[in-house]
């Protein structure tokens, strides 16, 4: 039991005993304060009369302590918050969040009810590097302008690109961010599915090695799922952006026929992985802005509850890089050949 703990303790009995009535209470048990004045003071009996009267005595101090409590109590719990809010590799809490959230949605928020980080659109040129295209818009709003989709791609050394494949390259840059995702490895269970059965098969070594090697390139994984409201509010502090990999299928219907690559929207409801950049958060219309690779539109906005749809389809892991805007250190342009500990060829 702490000190701050005790304190309560005792306020709260000092209040109890400040509120108790002499004539209905304290005298039909002997207790009445003429009791005290009789002169026996020194007996416990005395002594649990003198408290009793000195707490009625001191209802103001009391009053004072009271509000100061409940001050220091209303300031400690908005802490967690703000204290998640500003660091790099965490998350909020999802107890945390849900109640923050509430609290953005009345009258009095803490967050804007609205922000939007301003990130260039850029096209993918092929069907398979969407996941390139958002590493580029990301690079490119952190203030790396001269790479290229081409050169991504012969740092990754494959097409068949997966998001730890997109955490290497965002290492490579120096790039702050967290990397969430509900399996650690590649699931030999997608097999079942028609966008994987081609390339499972060779991708399931090469994948599982480089989460493995993740620890010692300096990337941090965490096995676990990000709620809608989470993203939300780590939208509403103007300080992260986040790669998120999707259905094609299940994002909204609005922009499909604005979409520039073929393959990537045909009349199959099968499982279609695609990454988008996550950009900004409306709280008023419950609505996302993403940078879709794959569309001519430059902004587009959807509903949280078909991006929450889309990310969590069967074939996402709920993959999600969160990326920070706070740079820590100095950028720096990797070479076409990767350090030993960032090998994603292998």
């Amino acid at each position: 039991m702490g000190l701050w703990t005790l304190l309560e303790g005792c306020l709260l009995l000092a209040n109890a005993l400040a509120i108790l009535n002499e004539d209905r209470f304290l005298a039909r048990r002997g207790l009445s304060f003429s009791e005290f004045s009789g002169g026996r003071t020194k007996s416990f009996k005395g002594q649990l009369i003198g408290l009793v009267y000195a707490t009625q005595y001191l209802r103001v101090p009391l009053i004072m302590l009271n509000a100061l409590c409940i001050f220091v109590k209303l300031k400690v719990h908005w802490i967690p918050i703000c204290f998640c809010l500003s660091l790099r590799h965490l998350i909020l809490p999802a107890e945390l969040a849900s109640h923050f959230l509430s609290k953005i949605k009345r009258d009095a928020p803490i967050l804007p009810r609205s922000q939007f980080i301003e990130v260039t659109h850029i096209n993918q040129l092929q069907q398979w590097d969407c996941g390139l295209a958002c590493v580029l818009m990301i690079l490119d709003t952190l203030g790396i302008h001269d790479c290229h989709i081409q050169s991504l791609a012969d740092l990754c050394g494959t097409t068949s690109i997966w998001t730890v494949d997109l955490a290497y390259l965002l290492q490579s840059f120096s790039v702050s961010f967290s990397y969430f995702t509900v399996t650690f490895g590649a699931d030999p269970n997608y097999s079942v599915e028609s966008f994987y059965k081609e390339e499972l098969a060779n991708d399931l070594v090469r994948v599982d090695k480089l989460f493995q090697k993740a620890v010692d390139a300096g990337i941090k994984i965490e096995c676990r799922s990000i709620s809608k409201e989470e993203i939300s509010l780590l939208m509403l502090s103007g300080i992260y952006v986040a790669i998120v990999l999707v259905d094609q299928h299940r994002l909204s219907r609005s922009w499909l026929e604005d979409v520039l690559v073929s393959g990537i929207c045909d009349s199959s409801s099968s499982y279609t992985g695609h990454y988008i950049v996550v950009c900004g958060y409306d709280a008023d219309a419950d609505q996302f802005e993403i940078r879709d690779p794959a569309s001519s539109s430059k902004h587009v906005r959807i509903s949280s509850k078909c991006l929450d749809d889309a990310r969590k389809c069967f074939g996402t892991d709920e993959d999600i890089l969160l990326v920070s805007l706070e740079k820590s250190g100095k950028l720096r342009i990797p070479s076409p050949r990767l350090s030993p500990n960032v090998n994603i060829d292998c």
